[in-house]
């Protein structure tokens, strides 16, 4: 993973990278000595606040810019139950509460996040409006049991959302 990583960036790639720890896949070892060459190659940084203080020690998302590996300016985007934050390379900071939505079951809903904001920033759109697509990933995802979108209905409830934000921003 590690040179893949690497050779995609000498070749300027952008690259992003979601934490997603899991303790006990990591053998002990320490996440931040072992995920450090993958973070700090990285454009995008998605994690939630537990794992920014796993990795970082970081208390909040402007700690959390500053503390990245190697000096890295990345933008951060810090992705909880509650809300998410984009924090930008210069430490300021986009927040969004998320949407509310009865939650069936969990599975999946950190990954339709990240694939939503990432479905906007490769359209270019704004910070505001890719937590927006990311946030309502999640909640399709949320409302079901399982890691996927439940129905037909509620994945073209999404389409519209890329097409106005497409439409808006240019």
């Amino acid at each position: 993973m590690h040179r893949l990583v690497a050779h995609a960036a000498e070749r300027g790639v952008p690259i992003s990278f979601d934490a997603n720890i899991r303790p006990g896949l990591l053998g002990g070892r320490s996440p931040s000595a072992l995920l450090g060459p993958l973070i700090d190659a990285a454009h995008l940084i998605f994690t939630t606040s537990i794992e920014a203080r796993t990795l970082f020690g970081a208390p909040d998302p402007a700690t959390l810019v500053r503390r990245l590996p190697h000096g890295r300016r990345a933008t951060v985007i810090i992705h909880d139950s509650d809300a998410a934050s984009v924090v930008r390379p210069d430490g300021s900071v986009v927040r969004q509460q998320t949407e509310r939505r009865p939650v069936i079951d969990p599975t999946g809903a950190g990954d339709a996040f990240v694939s939503g904001y990432l479905c906007a920033w490769v359209r270019g759109l704004p910070e505001d409006r890719a937590l927006q697509l990311a946030h309502k990933c999640a909640a399709q995802v949320v409302g079901v049991r399982g890691d996927h979108i439940g129905s037909r209905s509620d994945s073209q409830s999404i389409g519209p959302l890329v097409e106005r934000t497409e439409t808006d921003h240019g």
